[in-house]
């Protein structure tokens, strides 16, 4: 079995740099790492994992570059967990192993996009990357990018070795609820910023909210964590002002957070295209939320 990892706390996905030519720019995924641990806080890191980090339009060489400069970038200072989810198993396989070689915690995986598969299907992803990589798993759920695992099937694949956390996209406290009572005893949860309070007040342990808002999760986190629950309450509701430009347009969401880090001094470039950047009047509104926020003066 693999060496057991604690997923917890505020997790921020690094947001994906591009440069004019369209590649990876390495020398930027640097400066946002030092900048998600000195300057936001966050208790870890999280690589081409999420929609935020564009994991679904990079391909796997790229990946892989992402996750060692990211690991080799933050030393052991906080943990990082590599994103490995891919359209079928090998790539999902391959992409593990790699994350391991470079000194990643752990991985992150949803089942497979485009075409999602059925719940032995999802089973037997999870239990291939447990028996031939060996390495501590993030089991993903997002109905965005393939389809909402029920509780039922969470429950089989917590009983799966090596899986020891979880990140639940969406934002239907009554399934995380389920979730909480059902699952704690096998791995922690983690879920997004929008319900990070009432997560945290069912048992839950963080969430997950990339680099740049994360600093505001960190927050939030502290808070509960110091008995203030009233002031994580309002600071929680605040923050609301940040995401709701996408809450309706999810294709929005990563304009969104390289935006707002734009703002804070770490440019991350634009969306990969097809994908356009935030109109004049969208960045207005999201620089007034954090001038609220404290994030920008």
């Amino acid at each position: 079995m693999a060496e057991t990892v604690r997923l917890e706390g505020i997790i921020a996905p690094v947001l994906t740099p591009f440069d004019s030519a369209d590649r990876v720019d390495t020398g930027l995924l640097e400066a946002e790492v030092d900048f998600a641990i000195e300057a936001c806080g966050v208790h870890g890191l999280m690589t081409v994992g999420t929609e935020s980090s564009e994991f679904a339009h990079i391909s796997a060489d790229e990946k892989k570059l992402i996750t060692e400069t990211v690991a080799k970038r933050a030393a052991g200072r906080v943990p990082v967990v590599a994103g490995a989810s891919a359209t079928f198993t090998g790539e999902c396989l391959d992409l593990a192993r790699h994350a391991r070689e470079v000194g990643a915690a752990a991985v992150v995986v949803t089942p497979p996009y485009v075409i999602a598969p059925s719940a032995d299907e999802t089973v037997d992803l999870y239990r291939r990357i447990a028996e031939e990589v060996d390495v501590p798993v993030m089991v993903y759920n997002s109905p965005v990018l393939s389809f909402d695992m029920p509780v039922s099937l969470l429950k089989r694949i917590a009983e799966i070795p090596n899986m020891v956390s979880m990140k639940e996209s969406t934002r239907h406290f009554a399934k995380i609820a389920m979730e909480c009572i059902h699952l704690l005893d096998r791995w922690t949860l983690l879920t997004t910023i929008h319900v990070l309070v009432p997560t945290l007040l069912f048992g839950g342990h963080g969430c997950i909210v990339p680099v740049g808002p994360a600093k505001v999760g960190v927050q939030i986190y502290d808070l509960f964590r110091a008995g203030e629950i009233a002031e994580a309450v309002e600071l929680q509701k605040r923050a609301f002002a940040l995401s709701e430009g996408y809450v309706e347009d999810r294709r929005l969401a990563t304009a969104y957070y390289k935006e707002s880090l734009r703002l804070m001094g770490i440019d991350t470039g634009l969306p990969r295209p097809p994908f356009h950047n935030l109109t004049p009047a969208d960045a207005d509104r999201l620089a007034n939320a954090m001038r609220d926020l404290g994030l920008i003066s």
